[in-house]
Order: structure tokens, then sequence, then C-alpha cells
């Protein structure tokens, strides 16, 4: 039997050498693979959080961030961890309840995992990533945006979507001034990232954006004692027999009815409870229904919406329908038996009947609850049944139908019009979009029933601009400014719209950039960093002793 070897003691230089070897290993890993970053600022709120305060009502148990307050007014941020100088005034998204604090801290940005690019290995952006690069205006500043824009490519921002064009592939037709009437425009979907909606990364991201305007499972518990001016009441809005104080809604009545969003109580706009500012707290303390937001002109229409329900009938041969109107036309899903149609309606009060359709592997049913959504975004609508995708359908209006049913008017019109304001970019005056407004509504028949988990979330929204100074309409914004991007430009803006300094607004470009690239708006192929695919250490937060205590709950891929 052999016996065993004696123990070498490790030598000083082989310790040393392996630290190193392990050192120079991390800094090829952290230059060539994967970088991690911290982010400072909400311009891709909420989707992912820069400096901000937490909140969670005790009425409704909803929990929601805020940004780091007044900074957006001018005054300084406060250091994190620390407290505001003020009483900060908020109102909980959901039941409008009424908080006042003192005591808050602050809490850090998320720190996110960045995924290299590597261009000459063949690994490029991909339209809608979260995409981390210098700032062309200060390349001693990392940013983080929404990739929207690809070489190549000619972008239009209307009506809150990313339309896209390639004129190498649809070259100008003579005669046509405006670029937003030329042809081969075509609506850029997010779901369609990766390869279609079935794709993994396709429905996570279009998932992920989705941003909650209401859900009843948040119904506070005292509705008469949720703000200081007047009790909560449910935005949605029915005939006699319904029951829409609690969480879930109950319906006793006989014959057909209908839930209807109430659009006057809670516009459905791009606002985003992040951006509350200073500037609200008065009106914060009368009530949830706030003043436009402080920046643009105000909050504009959104109809890029998914209604959601779960459906529990105390008998069979219940029918549904979801029901929205917006851009002059009415499109519905129908559910009856396994059956389910999605019909459109045109502005001459034509119907097109079951457009698209599919079959439920079984119908609504007493004893269970049947969970539905329904889609309309990026110029498309999708229902699902219990998660399942059941039916799509789309519609490929070009830019100037796009504006002609959301406003009434056509382009050109608009363009000449120079009552409109802002005149930089007429087409940001938030009153043109009225024929956007939505209308919500879900019907039933079939007797008795009860509804859980009643929900509106709304899509990003990109907002027509002026450029930072204002002299000008902000960058493919408006036919104007709507230019080609060369092989190595980029085109990136923040999920946070109406408080985001992206790429429609850029003006100034950093002299060491000019060298590469000196058009502002973009963002030059060299300056890309790569994809942020994960938050690993969430909004940190220090209390009054100065440890890390890191919210665990919101470790999340990024989409």
């Amino acid at each position: 039997m052999t016996s065993p070897q004696p123990h070498q003691p490790v030598s000083i230089r082989e310790t040393l050498t392996s630290i190193i070897i392990a050192f120079a290993l991390a800094f090829v890993f952290r230059a060539f693979v994967i970088e991690a970053f911290v982010i400072p600022t909400g311009s891709m709120a909420p989707t992912l959080m820069g400096a901000h305060m937490r909140f969670r009502s005790p009425e409704s148990g909803y929990d929601w961030a805020v940004d780091t307050w007044d900074r957006a007014n001018g005054i300084p941020m406060p250091i994190q961890g620390t407290k505001p100088n003020a009483a900060i005034h908020v109102n909980d998204p959901m039941t409008g309840d009424h908080q006042e604090d003192d005591a808050r801290r602050t809490k850090t940005g998320d720190r996110i995992l960045v995924l290299k690019y590597h261009l000459r290995f063949g690994i490029r952006p991909s339209r809608f990533d979260a995409v981390v690069f210098k700032d062309p205006g200060d390349p001693q500043t990392n940013f983080i945006k929404r990739l929207i824009g690809l070489p190549g490519e000619q972008i239009a921002l209307i009506d809150g979507d990313v339309f896209v064009r390639r004129p190498s592939d649809d070259p100008d037709v003579p005669g046509i001034e405006s670029t937003w009437e030329q042809p081969g425009w075509h609506i850029a979907r997010k779901y369609e990232a990766g390869s279609g909606l079935k794709s993994r990364r396709g429905l996570h991201l279009q998932t992920s954006l989705w941003q909650p305007i209401f859900s009843s499972e948040f119904a506070p518990l005292h509705p008469k004692k949720v703000t200081n001016a007047r009790p909560f009441r449910s935005p949605w809005r029915a005939n006699a027999g319904w029951d829409l104080t609690g969480a879930s809604y109950r319906y006793t009545g006989t014959g057909n009815t209908t839930l209807r969003w109430d659009d006057d109580a809670r516009p459905v706009t791009d606002r985003n409870p992040y951006n509350q500012s200073a500037s609200e707290r008065e009106a914060s303390k009368r009530g949830w229904v706030l003043p436009p937001q402080r920046s643009g002109h105000g909050a504009f229409p959104v109809s890029d919406l998914r209604m959601r329900c779960g459906i529990e009938p105390d008998a069979t041969g219940m029918e549904v329908s979801a029901v929205i109107e917006a851009r002059s036309h009415v499109f519905r899903a129908r559910f009856k038996d396994t059956e389910v149609s999605i019909d459109v309606q045109g502005p001459d009060g034509t119907w097109n009947m079951a457009v698209a359709s599919g079959t439920l592997a079984s119908p609504i049913a007493p004893g269970r609850v049947t969970n539905i959504e329904f889609w309309h975004v990026d110029q498309a609508l999708h229902v699902f049944v219990d998660e399942k995708h059941i039916a799509t359908y789309e519609y490929d209006w070009s830019p100037s139908e796009r504006i002609l049913f959301t406003t009434g008017r056509t382009l050109g019109d608009i363009l000449e019009d120079t009552e409109l304001l802002p005149r930089q970019n007429v087409l940001a005056d938030r009153t043109l979009y009225q024929h956007g407004k939505p209308a919500i509504s879900w019907t039933f028949s079939g007797g008795t029933f009860t509804l859980h988990r009643v929900a509106l979330d709304r899509d990003l929204f990109y907002r027509p601009s002026l450029t930072k100074s204002g002299s000008a309409a902000g960058w493919s914004t408006h036919p104007d400014t709507t230019r080609t991007f060369s092989s190595t430009q980029y085109m990136a803006c923040g999920d946070n719209s109406a408080n985001s300094s992206d790429g429609r607004m850029w003006e100034d470009v950093d002299e060491w950039v000019a060298e590469i690239d000196s058009r502002p708006g973009i963002v030059p192929e060299r300056l890309m960093i790569g994809k942020a695919f994960f938050v690993y250490f969430p909004s940190m937060q220090r209390g009054a002793i100065p440890v890390p205590s890191p919210d665990f709950g919101r470790l999340r891929w990024i989409w």
C-alpha cells in the first residue's frame, strides 16, 4: 500500500501568481464579456430604476416608486440614503390614497449586468434591446436607453409607436415632399423581437413593458378613508346589479350588462407615477386626479392597451366581449362557448367580422376562473386565455394613415396649421389626438358571475417632443427631423419618455465624439457598450446604519 505524500507548502510566489492570474481573468472578463453598471436616473422607469423612493399604500397594498424628490424642478437631489428636506406628498396610483412622509429615505438605482457587444464577431444590437452606451454629449457618462433605430433606417415616432423605413429598399417617390408620406413604412412591433409573438424574447419583452393603470385587486380596505377630499370609487362604471366596491366585482342582475371604463375620472394617458413632481404636492392633497405632467404639454392619450380579468360564472353559457374604441375604429374580441373571434369596425361603421379566430380547450364555465387578456398594441390585436395565445390580427397602417385615424386630420393639414402649439413641432400638441382617446368596455351575457383582477395596462409611449433647447422639433418626431441612419448609427429613447433625455432631444456632440460622428440625436456604433440583461442587485437602500440592504425580491431578467 502506497503511503500518502506529505503536504507540500505553497510558496508566496505561487500564491501571488494565482492572484495575478485571477485578477487578469476578471479584468478580461469585465472588458470583453460582462460588466456591472448602476443606473443613476429614472429615464427607464418603471422598467429599470434610478435613484428613487419607494412607497406602499397601507390601504391597497400597492407598491410603487417615485423619482428622488425635486430633482426635476432644479433642486439638488438628496444624497442616497438621506431624508428629504421637506415633507413628501404622493398618491397611490391605484386608489389615490394620499401619503405624507418627511422621513422617507432614498434608494440607489438598480445594479445591472451588461453583455458586451462585439461588432467584429457579429454580436450586434437588436431593436428594443435595453442598451448601455457612452453619452455622445459627454462620453465620460454612461447612458441606458431602449434601442429603437438601427443602421440604414429612417425612424418616425407617431402616436407613441415606432415606424421604420429603409430607403435603400423603398426609394423616395418624386413629388412627395413629406418623408412620412413616402412608401415603405411599417410599424416596429415589440412582440416580434426574436422570431414572433411565440418567441421567448418577443413575448416576455412586450409583457414586461406593460405599465399598470388600475387593477381591482388593489381596491382599498376602507374606501371612504382613502383621500382627504373624497372616498375611493372604482374607475369602472356599470348599470344596476353590480357591486364594484371590493377586489372582485360581482354581477347579480338579469340580462346583458356592460362594464365601462370612466375616462373622465381616470384618463388613460402616458402619465407615469414615477414622475410625480413637487409642483403636484398641493394637488395630491385634494385627490388622486392630478394635473398634466410638468414636461411637454400635458399627458397624451394612449390606446395601446391590455384589458384583463378573471371570469367566474355561476352557470354555463357565458358570453363575453372585450372592446377598445380608438383611432376612429372599434376593436373587439368575442368569447362564445369554445370559439374566440376578433372583429374590427371601420370609420364608416361597417364591421369586419372574425378577421381572426381561435378555439379554447374548454368554454368559460362555472366552478373555475378563466383568465382573459385582450391586447391592442403596435397595430395588432391579440387574445390570451389562461396565458395561452389564442388569436392575432395585425393591421398595417402607414404613418399618414395613423395620423389621420388618430387626429381626424391629414398630415399636410396639421403641418400647415399655425394655430397649434408648440409651433416648433405642431405634432407635440396633445389636443390633436382626441380621436386616439380610447373607450374601453366589457360586455357579458349568460347570467350572474364574479370578476377577479379586473385590470387595465398601457404600453410604452414615445412622445413627440422638442429638442433640449426647445428651438426645433425633436429628432424623428416630425417629418422635417427624420433622417437616414448610416451603417454605424443607432437611435435610443428612454422607457420613461415623458422624462428622458434621449435621442429625440440631443443637440450637442462632444468634441471627441464629433471626430467619429458629428450628427446630434444618434449613438455612433463605437459608443455602444452592450445589452443590459439582468438586475442582480436591485435598488440598494441604506438606512440609519450604513449597511447595504438590497431588495432581492426584484432580481429579474431585462427583456
